[in-house]
């Protein structure tokens, strides 16, 4: 996987764990800017449902460095050891543990 690929897939990744862009942008040109200048919001307070690994595997995926990004099979072997039964009970307990703290 070329690192280029790595950073769409995280772009995607992002937006469906958290509904929106990592990037907040009023126009195309600040979109863009913020892509080449700013570090990504920090998805875990955007997506609290979320397994902690999984926010860090798709901010990974978001370095500006493009060494500093997983390779895509490295990438995909941790988003597949999240889809592991064990991984997904873990997060739903989780999940239900932080609501019925809030809720």
């Amino acid at each position: 996987g070329d690192p280029a690929d790595v950073y769409a897939l995280g772009l995607v990744l992002y937006a469906c764990a958290c509904g929106d862009a990592p990037f907040p942008a009023s126009s195309p040109m600040e979109w863009l800017t913020r892509h080449v200048h700013d570090a990504p919001a920090p998805l875990a307070p955007r997506a609290p449902a979320a397994p902690a690994a999984l926010c860090a595997a798709i901010m990974a995926c978001l370095a500006k460095t493009p060494g500093a990004r997983p390779t895509a099979r490295s990438l995909a072997t941790d988003l597949a050891a999240l889809a592991e039964p064990d991984a997904l009970a873990a997060t739903v307990a989780s999940a239900d543990l932080r609501g019925s703290a809030t809720g």
